[in-house]
């Protein structure tokens, strides 16, 4: 029966082809036709890999494409289909960019292979639906339906599938399709519907949808434009630990509130304020940190007012170890002297340690003469150097050492800087001072009486006196204390 109605079609499609040729198409028609394509004022019919063109509103009864044909309905006409023979065979497709619409559901089949509509929304393609799939038979199809104010813009493409389908003599039987929904850039999938404005079947991509026998059933995949996307701009941060003075600083080219958040993962090393403000309490093992930057989700500005996407970015903190330095003091001792034992607090300085952290190990100081371990010689004036190590802290430091020097030196003499002056007295029977009193660096005074040769009373620091009238000499020196000689 296929065979026939084919030959028949081919033989009336040589036929008009010849009577299209001579006297051009139908007034009212606007099918742009080719090759193995019969046309009618109210047919269109497509054979053997033919393709054509709707450009203006008409209207058909009978609609079927063959073997891999195609036809393009275009953007704006409206093909009205009066209770036609509708069918699709054999991996046909219909380009749909305006409306195929009306008629009852008797008589339209999609059959055999893999035939398509590629039904295109008002304004251009901008997603695409397919496994949109048809019952094969003479009862029913499953449309595409939509709303162009909702739906806004894109692509559909209604599928043929031939399998759980029975014979006619035996009736058809009731079949579950998949329908999956992809939006493409600049759109984001919503729901599906059941029937113009229907039951809300889900807001999953994909679903299972059971049609019935002998019925119609019209699936709406329903989109909606997704908001504008944003660009937050945000520097790295270098930090030591120890700092109070570094922030996240960031900005969005939309209007979204930023907002600081410390990423899962480095809360034990950062906190971070509302305002960006880092705290660092830590350094990391890999010396990183990270905040997550968001700009909230708005619902104006962007891409037609529809508002901005919500966005995020990770902003790495680089934290870096604190320095902290010990250096060992210096000391002095003269000839003689008792060497330092280095041991304790009292000979070295820590900086650099964070608030109330300390060192967990103290260091060890010990004398070192060009780069050896030494015994300072006291009796032997020169220099040691006196090396720290040994210290530990936290993993949040790192250590550095600065040497102290023992110098060991020869003593110096005290000096008299006013020397004491002799007095002229008059005897008043009382006993008088002899010498006004003199002065010394780096030692005492002290008085002896003596002749003009040498002292001969020993050495002390209170002046001399006399009573009876007579000439007398003192002697003077400076006398050194413990850091110089007499």
């Amino acid at each position: 029966m296929k065979k026939k109605r084919k030959l028949v079609g081919r033989m009336l499609l040589s036929f008009l082809l010849t009577l299209a040729m001579v006297v051009g198409l139908i007034p009212g028609m606007s099918l742009t036709a080719y090759a193995g394509t019969t046309i009618s004022e109210t047919n269109i019919d497509l054979y053997s890999s033919a393709s054509g063109t709707v450009s203006s509103d008409m209207t058909c009864t009978r609609f079927s494409l063959y073997s891999s044909s195609t036809l393009t309905i275009n953007r704006g006409v409206t093909v009205t289909l009066n209770n036609p023979y509708f069918a699709l065979y054999d991996n046909c497709k219909i380009e749909l960019h305006g409306t195929l619409a009306g008629g009852s559901a008797v008589g339209r089949t999609m059959w055999g292979g893999e035939s398509y509509i590629n039904v295109y929304l008002s304004d251009g393609a901008k997603y695409t639906v397919t496994g949109l799939s048809c019952m094969q038979g003479d009862n029913y199809l499953v449309y595409y339906g939509y709303d162009a104010a909702t739906d806004g813009n894109g692509t559909v493409s209604v599928k043929n599938s031939s399998t759980d389908v029975t014979s006619a003599s035996t009736g058809y039987k009731t079949t579950t399709y998949t329908f999956t929904a992809t939006p493409s850039d600049g759109y984001k999938f919503k729901n599906w519907t059941k029937g113009a404005g229907g039951e809300v079947l889900g807001t999953d991509a994909s679903i299972n949808v059971t049609c019935e026998q002998n019925g119609q059933y019209q699936v709406y995949a329903n989109f909606e434009r997704d908001k504008t996307a944003q660009t937050i701009t945000a520097e790295d941060v270098t930090a030591t630990y120890g700092d109070t003075d570094k922030s996240v600083s960031a900005s969005t080219n939309g209007n979204g509130e930023i907002s600081y958040a410390v990423k899962s993962g480095s809360e034990d090393y950062i906190d971070v304020a509302s305002d960006g403000k880092l705290t660092i309490n830590k350094v990391p093992a890999e010396g990183k940190a990270y905040v997550t930057v968001t700009a909230a989700e708005t619902t104006t500005g962007g891409t037609g007012g529809n508002g901005y996407a919500a966005a995020t970015k990770d902003v790495t903190v680089n934290i870096s170890k604190a320095t902290v330095t010990i250096t060992a003091k210096d000391q002095n001792i003269y000839l003689g002297g008792t060497v330092p034992t280095l041991s304790g607090a009292d000979f070295y300085t820590v900086t650099g340690l964070v608030g109330t952290d300390t060192l967990t190990t103290a260091p060890t100081l010990a004398y070192q003469k060009d780069g050896s371990a030494a015994t300072p010689d006291s009796a032997t004036a020169g220099t040691y150097d006196i090396v720290p190590s040994g210290a530990s802290a936290s993993d949040n430091y790192t250590i550095t050492y600065a040497n102290g020097t023992l110098t060991i030196s020869e003593k110096q003499p005290a000096t008299v800087t006013k020397a004491p002056e002799a007095k002229s007295l008059t005897y008043n029977g009382s006993a008088q001072s002899l010498v006004t009193a003199g002065e010394a660096e780096g030692g005492e005074m002290q008085y002896a009486l003596g002749t003009k040769d040498d002292a001969t009373e020993p050495y002390t620091t209170f002046i001399p006196t006399a009573t009876d009238a007579g000439t007398y000499y003192v002697w003077y020196k400076a006398s050194g204390n413990s850091d110089y000689e007499e």
